[in-house]
């Protein structure tokens, strides 16, 4: 939520007073703003007063590189009587800098203003971003520090800008292409030992910009780049300038002549670039508030210039740190502004008043350019085809009820199983739910930093206590046994049998440190192997470690996550199945503060109840991930979009929970559609008419089967053909329907194939649960529709399926 605030000063001067000043504000969500009318009196010493700050500012910066030329006598808008201040000092230009901003305050709290004042102050709140657009002509009033009025103390998140009173919109000549990057022009005039290295390297660091740089071009040179046709979001300018009596001049070369301009002299062009789309000019130069004046007449939209003369370290700083909020943190541009305005005040020892230099030049009647809207594009929030992890936790929506039941859960069970679907999210529901959840629940600890275990006896020493519960996880693969060792290797420490306690050089201690750390590197493998080793022969040795971890570090809980559990019946070999599985057990009846969580696949259950000891450790911690319903659906389409400040249209959230909602494995499906769409997106919103462009969940789809099937050997195309013909259901003459077929159907020895297919999201394996038996189909109905290839296979086989049926209906 966001609110502009529109102060108008109207008629009157600083001499005489302002008689009629109004103050608007306008809301999202209301067309029409609320206004109020105050005055303000005459303010000559304040005027005065800013004077005398910039005299002694001016006089601090003597010595310093500056981004202006050498002032003509001529050039300086306010003059400098002699006598003024000759003995300039920090400290008395900091108590100059108070006195400032205590008249200003008093200004604005003046009797005729307190209307304003108040009725601001009781429709305002501190949660909402606030823009506040001063409108005046005045160059004198222009130049106050207007952000030190306390209103931008007590609202954090208001910032100001500056506006003439008269401006209007301009037509833009064409739709920009939203599929190209943001388009900057930037003019780098590299005189007077100015290095713009750094600049150029954060601009060409941003992934969706398409910058050209112009160093120390001719007039000609800048005429033509801002005639180009393509258009250009953002003008950067770097180098010196100045104001002359309101008029802004820039230095755009080095030449002897001819090596500068007013904006004036640039109309035309700069007219055909604002009509082409420029949204956003950056002076970062001095003395710009007159370059800022003559744009504003153009009505560009927003500008951003320094009000006095400017280091180039403060000019450089400033801009990266714009740039870094606006760009790469996607803040607004008035937060953007404020954010890196602030910052400067870490090198004002150095350079004193740098965060009172940046100000806002906008044009009240257009929208502020966001990065967005400039053609920028975030990174997509979701995750296609792949589960989400740990890292991706604050993009991770729609279970927040299921990982409240599994955390409960985990801090009290010794096992927990997630059951479901392929493609039901369960990877996810751990990595990027309950982890996340387990580790602000409690304050975690890294469990490496507290204990050293030899893997050989199982003994503990602990180096420091933790009350955290510690968490580590795995996946059984070919090899599980192996893979536990790997996870839970980085817990034993090696001990060198030298210990460093003698005092020695500093570079001694150094160069011993080093070596044992490349001690403890090789010895790793060897721990992996001891351990694994270890496991394998005693099938206790898992409980005995995890006792001892508990018990010497103190920790509530130790979590081990065995994720995508089926890999021991599809993977795993049946000789060390079992011994891995009653490690895993003895540890779960034994152990101490001791939680095992897997995720197992639906169609997998009836492996595991199949094993009595393990069916009886399943009773009371089986937790079944069923489909999201439409309103969680909602939330994992519309809230991730939220965070990257992109919208969806109306119908599109509705038009894709239609499509998906009846369909297992629908998570990937959803999410990978999503991902194609985010890439088209247009002025930060996601389009119904993109959701078409891609084929909707059809297409999309169809797109991924193909490049999984060009991924398969010879013989395994040959097998995808004949386990897909199985999974379509004859209907009246030409018409097929996806079907639930059982392994027996599709062959159980091609099982392991069906599951590589499942991996890939374009089959859904789950479990009958009457039954027991495994099912597969298609991942979505529209590939029977969308997939070329399997409708080719479909007029191949046909006849085939037809019979087939007849077949199996006579049997039935």
């Amino acid at each position: 939520m966001s609110k502009s605030v529109v102060i108008n000063l109207g008629s009157g001067d600083y001499q005489s007073g302002f008689p009629r000043v109004t103050a608007q504000i306008w809301a999202e969500g209301h067309l029409l703003p609320e206004q109020f009318i105050g005055s303000l009196p005459p303010a000559p010493s304040l005027i005065e007063l800013y004077k005398d700050w910039q005299s002694l500012y001016q006089h601090l910066y003597d010595h310093q590189q500056l981004l202006s030329p050498a002032p003509k006598d001529n050039s300086q808008e306010i003059e400098i009587e002699s006598g003024d201040i000759t003995n300039v000092s920090v400290v008395s230009f900091d108590e100059l800098s108070e006195e400032l901003q205590v008249g200003i305050n008093e200004w604005l709290r003046s009797r005729e203003f307190l209307h304003i004042d108040q009725q601001l102050r009781s429709r305002l709140t501190t949660a909402e971003e606030i823009r506040v657009i001063v409108e005046t002509g005045d160059m004198a009033l222009r130049r106050l520090p207007w952000h030190r009025w306390n209103l931008f103390t007590d609202f954090p998140k208001a910032e100001m800008a500056l506006s003439r009173q008269e401006y209007k919109r301009t037509t833009i000549n064409s739709a920009k292409d939203q599929s190209r990057k943001v388009r900057i022009l930037g003019i780098l005039s590299s005189s007077s030992g100015i290095d713009f290295k750094r600049e150029s390297k954060f601009l060409n660091s941003l992934a969706d910009t398409q910058t050209i740089f112009l160093v120390n071009p001719s007039r000609q040179e800048l005429n033509t780049q801002l005639w180009n046709s393509d258009g250009w979001d953002i003008l950067f300018f770097a180098g010196h300038s100045q104001t002359e009596s309101e008029i802004g001049r820039i230095y755009i070369n080095e030449n002897p002549i001819n090596n500068s301009l007013t904006i004036e002299e640039l109309n035309q062009a700069l007219l055909a670039a604002i009509g082409n789309g420029l949204r956003l000019a950056i002076f970062n130069s001095c003395d710009g508030l007159g370059l800022a004046v003559a744009l504003e007449k153009l009505n560009i939209p927003t500008v951003i210039v320094m009000r006095e003369p400017v280091a180039n370290r403060v000019a450089q700083d400033f801009f990266q740190y714009f740039l870094e909020a606006f760009a790469t943190h996607r803040l607004s541009l008035y937060l953007a502004v404020q954010q890196a305005r602030r910052k400067l005040q870490g090198v004002e020892s150095e350079f004193p008043g740098a965060s009172w230099l940046p100000v806002i030049c906008q044009n009240p009647s257009v929208e502020v350019p966001t990065w967005l809207t400039l053609g920028g594009m975030p990174p997509c929030p979701y995750r296609g085809l792949f589960a989400f992890g740990e890292e991706d936790a604050h993009l991770y929506f729609g279970r927040e009820k299921f990982i409240q039941d599994l955390l409960s859960a985990v801090k009290t069970k010794p096992l927990v199983t997630v059951f479901g679907a392929s493609g039901s999210g369960k990877s996810s529901v751990i990595f990027a739910g309950l982890i996340p959840a387990l580790r602000v629940s409690e304050e975690f600890t890294d469990i490496t930093d507290n204990l050293k275990v030899n893997p050989t006896h199982s003994s503990v020493r602990s180096r420091a206590k933790s009350t955290a519960p510690h968490i580590i996880s795995f996946r059984p693969g070919h090899n599980p046994i192996a893979t536990l060792a790997v996870a839970l290797a980085p817990l034993l420490h090696f001990e060198p049998h030298e210990q460093v306690n003698n005092p020695k050089s500093i570079d001694v201690q150094a160069g011993e440190c080093r070596k044992i750390e490349n001690l403890k590197s090789n010895a790793l493998p060897q721990i992996e192997l001891e351990l694994a080793n270890t496991l394998r022969q005693d099938n206790q040795a898992l409980t005995k470690i995890i006792e001892n971890l508990v018990q010497q570090s103190s920790c509530t809980r130790l979590i081990l996550i065995a994720d995508q559990f089926e890999e021991l019946y599809t993977l795993c070999p049946e000789s060390e199945r079992q011994s891995f599985l009653d490690g895993l057990l003895n540890a779960c009846s034994d152990a101490p503060a001791f939680t095992l969580v897997l995720t197992l696949r639906a169609d997998f259950y009836g492996h595991a109840v199949s094993n009595r000891r393990f069916s009886d450790a399943l009773q009371g911690g089986v937790y079944h991930l069923g489909p999201m319903s439409s309103e969680e659906l909602r939330s994992v389409i519309e809230k991730p979009a939220a965070q990257m400040q992109v919208q969806l249209d109306n119908v599109l959230t509705n038009r894709i929970i239609n499509d998906v909602i009846c369909y297992p494995g629908r998570l990937p499906l959803l999410e990978f559609t999503l991902t194609q769409i985010w890439s088209k997106q247009r002025n930060g919103w996601l389009t119904d008419a993109a959701y078409n462009e891609i084929g909707g969940v059809e297409q999309a789809i169809a797109n991924h089967a193909e490049a999984v099937y060009a991924q398969l050997t010879l013989a395994q195309r040959l097998l995808a053909q004949r386990v897909f013909i199985q999974l379509v259901q004859p209907g009246t003459l030409t018409d097929f329907s996806r079907r639930l077929a059982t392994s027996d159907e599709v062959g159980s020895e091609n099982w392991d194939f069906v599951t590589q297919l499942a991996d890939a999201r374009v089959l859904v394996t789950n479990r009958n649960e009457l039954s027991g038996e495994e099912t597969v189909e298609i991942v979505h109905e529209s590939l029977i529709r969308s997939w070329g290839r399997l409708e080719q296979w479909i007029q191949v086989d046909g006849e085939f399926r037809h019979a087939q049926e007849q077949m199996r209906s006579a049997i039935r």
